[in-house]
C-alpha cells in the first residue's frame, strides 16, 4: 500500500502466514527495490509452540534372536525441554530421557512393535510404529526361467522369494543333464543382484534341468521348481570311425561305425560318402545308415573314399580317406634295369658253360637228377625239366624272366653233376 506522509510517499506491505506450523518459525523481513538499489527492513523472529516435533524417527531393525541392538527417536519443541518415552510392544520401556533419545535392546526372541513418545509442556507427539524382525532363512526363488539359447549357451534368470529380512548375497545354480541317464554338473554359485546368469559349455541337443537356491545371513533358501530345457542342434564332433570297404566289378560294400548320441549332436539326417578320382571331386552319395551296397564297383578303383555324419545344421568332419584299390591286381614294382640284367645274364652264362664243360670232361654218361646226360656213343643225349609255372607275366619281363629261369637250372643242373662225380 502506498501512502503520503510528511510530503514523501511510503510503501506500506503487509505479510500474514494462516494455519501457522512448526517449519514456519524463523527470520522474517522485507526487501525494497528502488531505482536499482535494494533496501531490507531489520529482521523479526517467529517463534512457533506446540506439542514436540519428531525429527528422527525410529526405524526398522532385523537381528538375530538374542541379539543386542539400539533404538533412536529426537524430537524439539518449542517449547523445551522435550523428553521421550520408548513403548516396547505397548509397554513403557524405562521412563522418560532427554531428547534425543537412544534405546538399547538387550534382545529378543520373536518379532516385535515399538514407537517413542517426545512430551514437552504444549503435549506429547507420537513417532511411527517400527517393528523388530528376527532373521530367518529365505524362500525358494521364483519366476525361474530360461530366457535366450544360443548355440551351447543359455540365459537364465528368477526372482528373489521372501528374503528372511536379510540381504540376498549369493545364489546356487544346479543343472543337471538326462540322457539315458542323469548326469549332475558342478553346481555354480553367483552373486547377486543381478538375479541372472549365463550357464556356458553345456552339449548340443541335449535335454537339461535347472534350478536354483539363494543364501543370506542365515543360511541357504529351499531350491526352486526344476525347469526343463533342450539345446540346439549342432553339426556331429567326431567323423565316423572303422570304415571298410569291399570291392568288386560289379558292387563296392561299405561299412562304419555308428556315431553316440553324444558325437551326432543333433537328429542323424544321414551319412555323406564323398569320393575323389583321379584328385577331381565326383557327385557325393547319402546313406540313411551306416553301410552301403554301390552297383558299378569299377568306377571307384583307385579312388578315394571319405564318409561324414550329418544334422540338420551340417555335416561334421570327414572320416581319414581311404584308397579302393581293384581287387587282387598286380602289385606294381620299380622296373629292373634290363642292361644290367643282362650283363649278370652274360657272366653267369659264362660261367656255367665252363663248368659244364669241365665236368663233361672228368665224367660222361653221368646220370643226374634231370634224366640222361653225356652218354656214350648212341642217341643225342638231353636234359629234362619241368619249369616253374608262372602268372601275370609282363611282355616287358618276359625275357628277364626267361633269363632267370635258365640260370637257376643250369646252375642247379650243374652242382649236381658236380656232385655226382
Amino acid at each position: 500500500m502506498l501512502k503520503h506522509v510528511h510530503g514523501s510517499d511510503v510503501l506500506h506491505c503487509d505479510c500474514s502466514v494462516k494455519s501457522i506450523r512448526q517449519q514456519d518459525a524463523g527470520q522474517y523481513w522485507c526487501e525494497v527495490e528502488f531505482h536499482g538499489l535494494t533496501f531490507s527492513s531489520d529482521r523479526a523472529w517467529i517463534t512457533v509452540e506446540g506439542v514436540p516435533h519428531i525429527i528422527q524417527e525410529p526405524q526398522d531393525v532385523a537381528t538375530f534372536p538374542n541379539t543386542p541392538f539400539n533404538l533412536s527417536c529426537a524430537a524439539v519443541g518449542p517449547p523445551d525441554p522435550v523428553e521421550v518415552l520408548w513403548k516396547l510392544g505397548g509397554l513403557p520401556e524405562g521412563g522418560y530421557q532427554q531428547s534425543p533419545s537412544v534405546l538399547h535392546v538387550p534382545g529378543v526372541n520373536s518379532s516385535i512393535k515399538f514407537y517413542c513418545e517426545a512430551k514437552n509442556s504444549r503435549g506429547v507427539s507420537v513417532s511411527r510404529t517400527g517393528t523388530v524382525h528376527i532373521k530367518v532363512l529365505p524362500a525358494a526363488p521364483v519366476g525361474l526361467q530360461v530366457r535366450r539359447i544360443t548355440d551351447n549357451n543359455v540365459t537364465l534368470s528368477w526372482n528373489p522369494g521372501f528374503m528372511g529380512h536379510s540381504e540376498i548375497s549369493s545364489c546356487v545354480i544346479q543343472v543337471m543333464r538326462t540322457s539315458g541317464r542323469r548326469w549332475n554338473l558342478p553346481q555354480q554359485e553367483v552373486r547377486v543382484p543381478p538375479h541372472a546368469h549365463n550357464l556356458t559349455g553345456l552339449r548340443s541337443y541335449s535335454n537339461y534341468s535347472t534350478r536354483v537356491s539363494c543364501v543370506n545371513e542365515v543360511g541357504p533358501s529351499p531350491f526352486s521348481p526344476w525347469v526343463s530345457f533342450i539345446t540346439p542342434e549342432s553339426v556331429p564332433s567326431v567323423a565316423p570311425k572303422n570304415l571298410s570297404l569291399e570291392m568288386s566289378e560289379e558292387q563296392l560294400s561299405l561299412r562304419w561305425a555308428r556315431l553316440k548320441e553324444d558325437e551326432l549332436q543333433g537328429k542323424l539326417v544321414a551319412y555323406k560318402l564323398q569320393w575323389t578320382h583321379g584328385g577331381e571331386p565326383q557327385e557325393p552319395l547319402l546313406f540313411k545308415e551306416n553301410s552301403a551296397q554301390i552297383s558299378g564297383g569299377a568306377r571307384f578303383f583307385n579312388a578315394s573314399i571319405q564318409v561324414a555324419a550329418c544334422t540338420s545344421v551340417g555335416c561334421g568332419p570327414w572320416s581319414p580317406p581311404m584308397l579302393a584299390l581293384p581287387p587282387s591286381g598286380p602289385q606294381v614294382q620299380e622296373p629292373r634295369s634290363h642292361m644290367t640284367v643282362g650283363l649278370l645274364c652274360g657272366f653267369l652264362g659264362a660261367t656255367i658253360v665252363g663248368l659244364l664243360l669241365t665236368v663233361a670232361a672228368q665224367r660222361r654218361g653221368k646220370e643226374t637228377k634231370f634224366g640222361s646226360a653225356f652218354k656214350g656213343p648212341g642217341p643225342e643225349s638231353s636234359v629234362f625239366f619241368t619249369a616253374a609255372r608262372s602268372f601275370s607275366r609282363n611282355v616287358a619281363d618276359l625275357h628277364e624272366s626267361t633269363c632267370w629261369t635258365f640260370l637257376c637250372v643250369s646252375l642247379q643242373w650243374t652242382v649236381s653233376a658236380s656232385a655226382a662225380s
